[in-house]
């Protein structure tokens, strides 16, 4: 999927260029005009990028409609933009093309790194910064061009340094430091779940470990102390709410300090492995009617009604908890029918409040009920 990605992404970025060749020529060395193609390093070694980046600077400053891929190296920062295009007053606006559908902030966050880039060198870049996006608009014309994103450069251009400033510093201490970088060093983040991070959760017994265990919830128990999966497996917690129970319930089912209702053994790569479960008490499959015991296969699973239905319905009824009662004069059993009464009134039950069922001629709990034939009702007193 990335390399299929990777080659859609090249499409979108050649279609793009395509458009701007069309619109103002291949590059013109004479004239000092057209699209300016900066081909990319044959290496990445420090002299090779500096050379690529004296390249870009000197097509831009020689007045190139379009610079395509400009390549920038500073000795801490290599960045290759898509588009640098000239405007009237002889400003580069930064152009980037994405698959995506709209604007995302990594990719803001790139278009503000390459306008960092210009103003290093002494070029002006325009006040407005764009993602040529995946999604298409219809011209007036009937043709159809790529929506475009339009950011200012001044919003976006504080965050980058910002996050440019902090991650020199992360690094630069980590160089710094005698040693690797540990896990919960004090000043760092961990996402907890990326393959590094997740190699250190399992080392740790880390409480990412324990399903459904959230970011916020984690950093409140390891400020009570509590920092492990079996640590909060024999906690007793002070005022614990049914989130905290239900995920220390969970921590003393992984660490098996809890009791079980069973156990599921199986194999996995040539491994034996064990899954442990519980069913808590408030769970939905208990709201289940429990199952009937019906004389025939076909009835074994139904679900059981208060109501005998009329011979003529076939043994089908409809169950619903929120049908209206009212009086059918009509009904054999007089009052307190429950709602309609005929298969063309209602010709199937609701998916959301009604199951249907064989009653099979039991009496069971009380539920309310709607007759409904599998074919027309006869009227009452008509022959078979």
């Amino acid at each position: 999927m990335l390399r299929h990605a990777a080659v859609l992404g090249d499409r979108h970025e050649q279609k793009v260029l395509e458009g701007f060749v069309e619109e103002f020529g291949p590059w013109d060395p004479a004239a000092g005009r057209g699209v300016y193609d900066v081909v990319p390093a044959a290496a990445m070694d420090r002299a090779t990028l500096l050379a690529k980046h004296r390249e870009s600077i000197d097509a831009l400053r020689s007045g190139a409609d379009v610079v395509f891929q400009a390549a920038f190296f500073d000795g801490r920062f290599h960045g290759r933009s898509d588009f640098l295009v000239r405007q009237a007053d002889g400003s580069y606006a930064v152009f980037d093309t994405k698959l995506a559908r709209h604007a995302k902030v990594t990719a803001l966050l790139q278009l503000a790194a390459y306008g960092d880039q210009l103003l290093q060198a002494g070029i002006t870049p325009d006040p407005m910064v764009t993602l040529v996006l995946g999604a298409t608009v219809q011209l007036p014309d009937g043709g159809f061009d790529y929506v475009r994103s339009h950011h200012k450069l001044s919003d976006i251009l504080p965050v980058f340094r910002e996050r440019r400033d902090r991650f020199l510093e992360l690094t630069s201490s980590h160089l710094a430091q005698p040693g690797t970088v540990q896990w919960e060093t004090p000043g760092l983040t961990a996402c907890g779940r990326c393959d590094y991070c997740q190699e250190q959760v399992a080392a740790t017994d880390d409480l990412l470990l324990v399903a459904r265990m959230n970011s916020a919830q984690r950093k409140k128990l390891r400020a009570d102390g509590i920092r492990t999966v079996r640590e909060l497996a024999e906690a007793t917690l002070a005022n614990p709410n049914a989130s905290l129970l239900r995920l220390q319930d969970q921590a003393r089912m992984q660490s098996g300090v809890g009791a079980a209702d069973g156990e599921v053994r199986f194999l996995k790569d040539g491994e034996e492995h064990s899954i442990r479960f519980g069913v808590i008490p408030e769970n939905k499959l208990a709201e289940l009617p429990r199952p009937a015991t019906a004389t025939s296969s076909s009835t074994s699973r139904a679900i059981r009604c208060g109501r005998k239905p009329p011979p003529e319905s076939g043994g089908w009824s409809i169950c619903s908890a929120s049908s209206k009662r009212r009086r059918d004069p009509a009904s054999p059993e007089g009052s307190n029918r429950s709602g309609p009464t005929t298969g063309r009134r209602r010709s199937r039950p609701s998916s959301t409040s009604s199951s249907m069922c064989r009653s099979a001629g039991r009496t069971t709990r009380t539920c309310t009920s709607t007759t409904t034939p599998p074919t027309r009702r006869r009227r009452s007193g008509s022959s078979p």
